[in-house]
């Protein structure tokens, strides 16, 4: 049986994240705090909820997590990073202070302009603005104009467009889903967006 490993380093909401997997697929779902628990697994999720610097700090503590991290995302099977697990995957954050991020995409994470007559942080319902149809075998056009659930008040700022799959607009425009090849990252909450999240997973097992 297939494998679904989630990382918890302590600052994701790590029981909507397994539910949310546990209605959709019959794969065996493992949730992964200690290095020593560590193994091979056939997809990866890393969640987040929080500030950018959090993980990162988890990361130089428990170096073994990066290492597995960079070892599943070289060995080409998929990968899923949500919210602050999608950020960290850029080359720095500018949130409580600069930190260096996984480098995995070419990026920075930067809180949304003040001069925008928008609420800090965004937080509920936006629909997608899908620029791709179909990319590695993940369909990617059922969800446009779909909702999702998001809650941040940083953006990832990424430096190949090719990276940006779907956008969302909140005075202006970022990213909602990154891609670089077997990597998947979104700004939203899959596993708090009801059946368009439990949807987008469903399509990101079946990869």
């Amino acid at each position: 049986m297939k494998k679904v490993t989630i990382i918890d380093y302590g600052a994701g909401n790590i029981h909507s994240v397994f539910s949310a997997f546990s209605k959709v697929s019959q794969y065996n779902i493992e949730v992964v705090s200690s290095s020593a628990k560590l193994t091979a697994t056939d997809y990866l999720i890393l969640p987040g909820v929080g500030a950018f610097d959090k993980p990162m700090e988890f990361f130089a503590l428990n170096p073994e997590f990066k290492a597995y991290i960079l070892a599943h995302v070289k060995s080409g099977k998929p990968f899923l990073g949500v919210c602050v697990g999608m950020q960290i995957l850029g080359d720095i954050g500018h949130e409580n202070k600069l930190t260096s991020g996984l480098g995995l995409i070419a990026g920075e994470v930067k809180k949304f302009p003040a001069n925008l007559p928008i609420r800090v942080p965004h937080i509920g319902w936006n629909n997608l603005l899908v620029k791709h149809d179909v990319l590695n075998g993940f369909n990617y056009k059922k969800f446009h104009q779909k909702d999702f659930y998001f809650v941040h008040s940083y953006y990832f700022a990424c430096q190949n467009k090719i990276n940006v799959i779907a956008e969302c607009d909140y005075g202006n425009k970022f990213p909602a889903i990154l891609v670089a090849e077997n990597i998947i990252a979104t700004q939203f909450h899959p596993e708090k967006s009801g059946i368009n999240g439990l949807s987008f997973l469903t399509e990101f097992l079946n990869l």
